[in-house]
């Protein structure tokens, strides 16, 4: 009887063992499943850029690439300058499946700050967005080159230069003309005395003589 007391004991204790170590595995295995949903429902992001992020290029920039860490489907991705806000306009489609890496073509970018705004789609339907700027630098042929007069100035400055020019001649025609004058009125009024006779008395003589006029 006592021997079989102990035998029905060792055998709870086995079942025990048994129980519990199947806990233990059921346990690690569940955990293992939450760590794989995490790992699939963990959200993506954009890892990488052309340009980088707070980069500098040459002028000319006609090409913006963005990296993302898993797939993604953009909806919208706007490229705007920072100086006067003005919005740059895209030259190409974004693509309309879910993509790791996509390019978008815009015309040649002047100097000045950008700023890339993008909207995406993951495929669980989580909606993402995210931004990054970047400057273009002045071309040296830019900078080098004089500036140029619009056609309507240069004809203002043009008339502006022949009425100037006119007026100097019309002060310096008035001015010889009234040097004529006078000369002329000089001229006249010697012409207009020579021949007069005035009377004029000397007193050195006592006497009243009649001479030239002057």
């Amino acid at each position: 009887m006592a021997r079989f007391v102990a035998h029905s004991a060792w055998i709870r204790a086995c079942n025990r063992g048994t129980t519990m170590r199947n806990l233990k595995s059921a346990a690690f295995a569940a955990l293992f499943v939450m760590a794989g949903t995490l790992g699939a429902f963990a959200h993506a992001k954009m890892n990488a850029s052309v340009p980088k992020d707070g980069a500098t290029v040459p002028a000319g920039l006609s090409e913006i690439q963005l990296q993302f860490s898993k797939p993604l489907r953009l909806t919208l991705i706007h490229v705007r300058r920072v100086d006067d806000q003005e919005e740059i306009p895209a030259r190409s489609k974004l693509p309309k499946s879910f993509v790791d890496s996509a390019k978008v073509a815009v015309e040649a970018l002047q100097a000045g700050s950008y700023k890339v705004f993008w909207t995406a789609v993951s495929k669980d339907g989580h909606v993402m967005k995210g931004s990054f700027a970047f400057s273009v630098k002045q071309s040296p042929d830019a900078a080098a080159s004089p500036a140029v007069v619009a056609p309507e100035q240069a004809s203002e400055n043009e008339n502006s230069a022949i009425s100037a020019a006119s007026m100097e001649t019309d002060k310096t025609v008035e001015e010889n003309t009234v040097e004529i004058k006078a000369v002329h009125n000089d001229e006249s009024k010697t012409t207009s005395n020579v021949g007069l006779s005035c009377k004029k008395f000397f007193p050195a003589v006592g006497k009243t003589l009649t001479v030239a006029c002057w």
